[in-house]
């Protein structure tokens, strides 16, 4: 796959611009969204959809930013009775003249159509077909059975048409191979490619791509097996897939979206359809936005997250989230943006799961995310706002400048931080532009380093958030550069160290903080109660720990609660929090006082005014 082409430092402005007006001032952009919003699957001849009303998501409002599919109904009927018969013949071909021309010999029979209309290929070719059609009109390929082998050049080339629809008939299997040793693809075109039907094709290229398309790339039906030697399937415009079933096998990216000259162009989209691919580079890249609002995506990138190098040891520095990850056969990859609005997503990757310099966004959907670095890595916003979201291996959870959960189910097991807002700079100083801000859903992490960190400030007002941080060296479960403020919601958090860097600030929801004189281990069940033996939280930390942390709408500043270790813990649980369990044979270990504690306000003193008399 060639360089990534970089963008335009007022392209980026113009987007960033765009994003940070969803993120800060949604009502403002919706009015924009209101008269421009474009809707992004099939328009008739590239023209869009105006949606009606406001925009229901922020996926949507990037895919506004993107050109729509250059695709249209009409370009999937055609009248029987105008369909050309084209019939390969092994080592030549036949078809009427002047619309279809045989030349070459039986080495290498070349079948060029020349003009828009419908074309039916039967039968078995040494050779190429050429669509060289210089009109403006579409040129239909019904693929009916073809087994199409070319040691030089692509088995089906386009080098000239207004659109190309290659067609798959139900029931029908066919193949083209290229055995080219000069990167030729199996199928290529200069012009928008389209596949659809409901048959099957295979398409096979020794050292080039499986699909090439210098224009936009769509496969909207039909059943797609691609082997590559390079990319499985490359767009220059845009890569979709809104049906059908797509298997891709490639030795650098799986789907690949390279850009060109109009900076809306260069994006991946996927909105149904099955896709599942296996590659040595990027599984889904994009030199814009890699966007999944629904389907289903199996992705295996660079022999997975097992075949990445061990982590480095966790460490309270972080790398920059802008800098690449250290491999970059990445799960799903945007330059510009990431983000998922449904469907089901399946990563096993050797680099990070998710990963954008950009902002990187889930809005729904299921993810789940095996990564030999970070599981969600962006240099900007990283949002989640609902779904299920399970990172099961990585060495980072979550990372990026600004880290905002409010919703959805998330879990994180990771070698390094859980959840870590960073810019990239070093040393304990905090910094201002760098936050961490959980306000709903629920939070579940196991981390082998600080479970939430923080940069700059970290703050929960909402949702179940529960973590464990590190059991050894000098990280913790809450680690704050700048301030940390818990403002509510429910917090039950363990490790070596409760809070690793600045207390809570004062305002905000009481906590309960107790260090153990010495390690518990993991699977120990923990209760806390008020002192009239209230119920207020069944834990039972995943590894040994130390220091806890509770906090939730039931802790009273200046309160005494009790912590009590066995008993029992039964129910639904949250991670390992199981609410309000059983206390009633567990052993008290300590009565600690809620924070932050009620100070008496001094009584001020008061200094008579001396009284002056008149002489």
């Amino acid at each position: 796959m060639p360089p990534r082409p970089v963008l335009s430092s007022w392209r980026t402005a113009w987007r960033t611009a765009w994003w940070t007006a969803w993120r800060t001032r949604p009502a403002g952009l919706l009015l924009v969204l209101g008269s421009l919003l474009a809707t992004f699957l099939v328009g008739g001849q590239g023209t869009a959809r105006a949606v009606e009303g406001p925009s229901p998501d922020p996926v949507t409002a990037m895919i506004a930013l993107n050109a729509p599919l250059r695709d249209d109904p009409a370009d999937h009927l055609w009248d029987p009775g105008d369909v050309v018969p084209v019939t390969l013949t092994g080592t030549t071909a036949s078809g009427p003249e002047p619309a279809v021309t045989v030349s070459g010999t039986s080495s290498g029979v070349t079948v060029t159509i020349t003009r828009p209309g419908t074309y039916r290929l039967r039968g078995t070719l040494t050779g190429r077909i050429v669509v060289d059609s210089p009109d403006a009109g579409i040129v239909r390929l019904i693929l009916d059975g073809v087994d199409i082998t070319a040691d030089d050049g692509a088995p089906v080339s386009v080098t000239a048409a207004g659109k190309v629809l290659v067609e798959l008939p139900q029931g029908t299997v066919s193949r083209l191979i290229s055995t080219s040793v000069t990167g030729d693809a199996a199928l290529f075109s200069a012009a928008d490619l389209t596949i659809g039907g409901s048959g099957a094709l295979t398409a096979n290229s020794s050292s080039g791509d499986g699909l090439h398309g210098t224009a936009g790339v769509l496969v909207t039906s039909g059943t797609l097996v691609v082997s590559a030697g390079d990319d499985g399937v490359r767009g220059g415009d845009y890569v979709a897939v809104t049906g059908g079933t797509l298997a891709v096998t490639s030795t650098d990216a799986g789907l690949a979206s390279t850009g060109g000259a109009d900076p809306a162009l260069g994006y991946v989209l996927l909105t149904g359809g099955r896709v599942s691919v296996t590659s040595g580079g990027d599984a889904v890249t994009a030199s814009t936005d890699t966007i999944v609002t629904g389907g289903v995506l199996l992705a295996k990138a660079g022999g997975g997250s097992t075949a990445a190098p061990a982590a480095a040891s966790p460490s309270s520095s972080s790398p920059s989230p802008s800098s690449p990850e250290p491999s970059s056969a990445t799960g799903l990859r945007g330059d510009v943006d990431v983000a998922v609005g449904g469907g089901t997503v399946t990563v096993d990757s050797r680099g990070d799961g998710l990963h954008s310099p950009g902002n990187l966004t889930v809005a729904n959907g299921r993810l789940t995310i095996a990564s030999g670095g970070n599981g969600m890595h962006g240099g900007g916003a990283v949002t989640v706002r609902a779904g299920t979201t399970s990172i099961t291996r990585c060495v980072e959870g979550i990372e990026g400048k600004t880290v905002t959960l409010s919703g959805g189910d998330t879990s994180i097991t990771s070698s390094d931080d859980g959840v870590n807002g960073s810019d990239g700079s070093a040393g304990d100083a905090p910094v201002p532009a760098v936050h961490v801000v959980i306000s709903g859903g629920n939070l579940v992490v196991d981390s082998s380093a600080d479970a939430l960190d923080s940069n700059g400030s970290l703050e929960i007002s909402g949702g179940t958030v529960v973590v464990s941080g590190s059991a050894s060296g000098d990280d913790g479960a809450l680690d704050a550069n700048g301030s940390l403020r818990i403002s509510g919601g429910t917090l039950i958090a363990s490790g070596l160290y409760g809070i690793a860097g600045v207390p809570p600030d004062s305002r905000g929801q009481a906590w309960i903080e107790y260090t153990f004189p010495t390690a518990r281990p993991s699977g120990t069940v923990l209760h806390v109660t008020s002192d009239s033996g209230t119920e207020i939280a069944t834990f039972v930390p995943p590894k040994s720990f130390r220091g806890i942390v509770v906090s939730s709408d039931g802790v009273t500043a200046g309160g005494e609660y009790v912590i009590s270790r066995g008993g029992t813990a039964s129910g639904t649980a949250i991670g390992w929090y199981f609410g309000p369990g059983s206390a009633a044979d567990a052993d008290r270990v300590a009565t600690v006082t809620a924070r932050p504690r009620f100070r008496p306000t001094p009584t001020p003193t008061v200094t008579p005014t001396p009284t002056v008399s008149s002489s």
